[in-house]
């Protein structure tokens, strides 16, 4: 998700052993919403609320003889949520935009790991057609440019036919293709996909798709990217 000349040659894939899990790689049917909607069952979960601040203490704070939480989360339509911890997963993007705003501040050594640590845009074009013209034998294949500047622009497919139950193709937007053309519309974005796909198999063995899905991460301001990576600058120890 980044330009190799924005990684850390000594430390590039520390992402791995600090931040990888062990195992074969797998999809997920469902995808990976599916595990977030089965660990919350149960639980009081409140949707829709974009958290603008947390405060915190780090004792217990005492007003009139009565003892207070500790943290106070609030939202921008005016709710806060108050308890004795809080435990903060939002992506790094967030942190590094300063989304949410501490008080008192988070400490130095954090924030010196928040900024070192990358964190790339890496996109997905996803075309469902009507029928399976690949090899659907295999998991994916990849596409070279023919142009340096192109590299990274639906350079390589997934294929989740046998995941999703459809002709699924998922094309992948990287590196610094990922920012030149994160202005382009979902149908330039499609477009360029097909074109590639029709490089590959041949214009009249490559249908229109039926439908299509193309992810902003960049711009999401929910999550400003995609994927950490150890910059130039970080190692490992930032993950931890």
């Amino acid at each position: 998700a980044a330009s190799l000349n924005d990684v850390s040659l000594p430390y590039w894939n520390q992402d791995d052993i600090y931040g990888g899990f062990g195992g074969a790689h797998c999809m997920i049917k469902g995808g990976y919403s599916t595990v977030v909607a089965a660990l919350g069952q149960g639980l009081c979960i409140q949707l829709n609320h974009v958290v603008t601040s947390v405060t915190y203490h780090t004792e217990d704070v005492m007003t009139n003889g009565d003892k207070h939480d500790k943290v106070k989360v609030s939202t921008s339509n005016g709710r806060d949520f108050f308890g004795d911890a809080v435990l903060i997963t939002v992506p790094l993007g967030c942190l590094k935009k300063e989304s949410i705003k501490f008080a008192p501040p988070l400490p130095h050594w954090k924030n010196l790991s928040i900024q070192r640590l990358g964190f790339g845009v890496l996109n997905k074009v996803v075309l469902e057609f009507p029928e399976v013209f690949w090899d659907d034998s295999v998991d994916y294949f990849g596409a070279t440019a023919e142009e340096t500047d192109k590299r990274g622009h639906c350079f390589m497919f997934w294929n989740v036919r046998k995941t999703v139950g459809a002709p699924i193709l998922i094309a992948l937007v990287v590196g610094r293709a990922a920012l030149d053309v994160q202005d382009k519309s979902s149908s330039e974005h499609v477009n360029h996909a097909l074109a590639v796909l029709r490089k590959l198999f041949g214009v009249a063995v490559v249908p229109d798709p039926v439908a299509s899905v193309v992810t902003d991460w960049g711009r999401d301001p929910y999550s400003y990217g995609a994927y950490s990576y150890v910059a130039i600058g970080a190692s490992g120890e930032d993950y931890d």
